[in-house]
């Protein structure tokens, strides 16, 4: 998947109870969607398992199977304010996983089109390895409804709204609850690998939590880590030469590549050949792996 993603502002409000895994899987129909043109007569969407593996984080077809399983039985809920209307549907309404070829025909569900199409004119962009690189469903949904508003910096919601996105209306009825199991270890994930640093407020209506504003700013503090000792020991470590090393530290700013190097880490115990993997996703976040870019750097 490119290293932008686009996705409909009223995807990213929607209320949906997706594990991590189905939320990838869902970013990765979404954004393949809005690209197809003949979506109008044909709502089949062909995917590959390589593209999943890579995208979702999937690590075998039964787990893909098992997303895609989820995203068949549970709704999916759009609120328009405007209209005072409530849509409910699910995304799709049929997955052929063909383990030989590798090929995943996905049928949308025909209800779908118009949500996905919003993106032409209603629509946020996100950094698309924080979003598919953090682990919690609750800061995968978290980021993208702060992303949303990284323009701003500021983004006011109400509690309960918040608890019925992130499908959790009948838990953590206290407060304290909901910030120790829900809201902080998602903030604290969300600034430590991505783009985005999130911090928040809560407001009080009389003697209850009402109010939530999430405070956005641009992640900078990767910039101090970028080019020093331990990146550079950490790839040699996972395989790269130095070459490959110096490709690195000249083609990508500081505050793309220690989010890059920080997620490859959670999943490396995962991958038998840890280079050629961390190769690939540099490679895909435009750095040439494959041979030396003329001007060299020097790492001793």
């Amino acid at each position: 998947m490119k290293s932008k993603l686009f996705i409909s502002n009223e995807a990213i409000n929607a209320a949906y109870d997706y594990t991590a895994l189905e939320i990838n899987v869902m970013m990765h129909i979404l954004a393949t969607a809005a690209r197809e043109s003949y979506l109008q007569k044909n709502l089949t969407l062909r995917l590959t398992y390589a593209q999943l593996l890579y995208d979702a984080e999937g690590s075998a077809y039964n787990e893909l199977r098992q997303a895609f399983k989820g995203l068949l039985k549970k709704p999916y809920e759009v609120f328009y304010k405007e209209t005072n209307q409530y849509f409910i549907s699910n995304l799709i309404t049929a997955v052929t996983i063909n383990k030989n070829s590798g090929l995943i025909l996905v049928d949308l569900h025909p209800k779908m089109y118009t949500i996905i199409t919003e993106i032409k004119r209603n629509y946020t962009s996100f950094e698309t390895r924080a979003v598919l690189g953090l682990k919690s469903k609750y800061s995968k949904r978290l980021y993208l409804l702060a992303a949303q508003f990284k323009n701003t910096g500021v983004r006011y919601v109400n509690l309960d709204e918040l608890k019925k996105q992130l499908a959790l209306s009948d838990k953590y009825p206290k407060i304290n609850d909901f910030k120790k199991r829900v809201l902080e270890p998602a903030i604290k994930e969300i600034n430590a690998v991505t783009d985005l640093s999130v911090s928040y407020e809560l407001s009080k209506a009389g003697r209850k939590f009402e109010d939530i504003t999430l405070l956005i700013k641009l992640n900078n503090e990767a910039a101090a880590l970028v080019g020093n000792d331990k990146q550079i020991k950490f790839m040699e470590q996972c395989g790269l030469s130095k070459w490959q090393i110096e490709n690195v530290l000249q083609t990508l700013p500081p505050s793309e590549l220690h989010p890059i190097l920080y997620q490859f880490n959670l999943n490396k115990d995962k991958i038998k050949n840890k280079g050629a993997y961390l190769a690939k996703i540099l490679n895909e976040a435009g750095v040439p792996m494959a041979q030396k870019i003329s001007k060299q750097l020097t790492i001793e």
